[in-house]
């Protein structure tokens, strides 16, 4: 019976829904129930991913500039995760697929998206261009991250290889400092030959 808690309420479509919990059981919860209305017509997301002995995962979606929905998980230290690292850590490899099962259906419509990966977090190119093909409106990226580098070679334009097309607006805050300067020009230069042109694009060094 507590595994189908929301199913208990009619949730009206005005609601704001917040949930906070262990993972796995308040995830599982959301999962197993019919979908909650606020998640139906999101179009701005914010994804906070922070590892650690105890760590954090947090999902806030909003419509029209008003949060619907704030969902909060508690990843754990012993290896509860189905994706944990050699430490017990939840990957963010795992932790990216969790947010797609979670909110499949959703992310189509979603054109503004922060991203906060805390801490030590390593994201591979093909995580980033897994994450970001599963966002097709994408038309704003805000990305926080200790290395960008992977980042950036996945937002490239190739031939072959043509991601977030219709992205317009690019921030990223990371801890490479002037190494990542050729890359970031590259970037500008392959999207603006493959007709998917930045418009704004800000760059902010932090300490690491």
């Amino acid at each position: 019976c507590r595994r189908n808690i929301p199913a208990l309420f009619a949730i009206p479509s005005t609601a704001h829904l917040t949930v906070s919990g262990s993972f796995p059981l308040a995830f599982e919860i959301i999962l197993r129930s019919p979908r909650p209305t606020p998640f139906e017509s999101i179009d701005a997301l914010t994804i906070s991913f922070s590892p650690g002995r105890i760590g954090h995962l947090q999902l806030r979606g909003r419509s029209d500039s008003k949060e619907r929905f704030s969902l909060s998980f508690r990843l754990g230290d012993h290896g509860d995760h189905p994706g944990s690292d050699h430490d017990g850590h939840p990957s963010c490899s795992t932790v990216i697929q969790d947010v797609e099962t979670l909110l499949s259906g959703t992310m189509d419509a979603v054109n503004v998206l922060e991203v906060r990966f805390e801490e030590d977090v390593s994201v591979t190119m093909h995580d980033w261009l897994h994450f970001l093909e599963a966002f097709p409106s994408l038309e704003s990226l805000d990305v926080r991250v200790l290395s960008c580098s992977d980042l950036l070679l996945a937002l490239r334009a190739t031939p072959h290889c043509r991601v977030a097309e219709l992205l317009k607006n690019l921030a990223i805050t990371c801890g490479n400092g002037n190494k990542v300067h050729e890359e970031l020009v590259e970037v500008i230069e392959t999207r603006a030959e493959g007709a998917a042109r930045l418009e704004s694009l800000m760059y902010v060094a932090r300490g690491k």
